[in-house]
């Protein structure tokens, strides 16, 4: 997967891949903030094999880390600020490996059953580049 997002990225360099209000994001942009978000996945052992629960909303930050996790091969429990507020015991009950809170600058990372010690800081913030 990571082989045909990078073929898409490269085709489509300074296309624009995401605008919302002030932020502006092209393809390039993107494969760069993939990167080093899953350069930042890798470092906090965030393994092929983990089970990740993800709280976003529908901003930059929260697609790449979304992304970046299907690319890596995590099996993803996707959530809105919403319903991870309704769900959160029952998201629990699940086990998963880490909490990915996606709606932070910089991204929150904890892993469960480690007291939620954060281990994922700085992955990125966009327009600080």
């Amino acid at each position: 997967m990571k082989n045909i997002l990078n073929k898409i990225c490269e085709e489509n360099a300074t296309d624009q891949f995401y605008v919302d209000n002030d932020i502006s994001v092209t393809y390039t942009d993107f494969n760069n903030l993939l990167i080093e978000c899953s350069e930042q996945l890798a470092l906090h052992d965030v393994t092929t094999s983990a089970t990740v629960v993800v709280k976003g909303d529908f901003a930059i930050h929260s697609i790449v880390v979304l992304i970046a996790l299907v690319a890596n091969g995590n099996i993803i429990i996707p959530h809105t600020v919403a319903s991870y507020a309704k769900l959160k015991d029952e998201s629990d009950l699940l086990e998963p490996d880490f909490l990915i809170d996606g709606t932070q600058y910089p991204f929150v990372c904890s892993k469960f059953g480690d007291s939620r010690k954060s281990c994922l800081a700085g992955c990125f913030t966009p327009g600080e580049r």
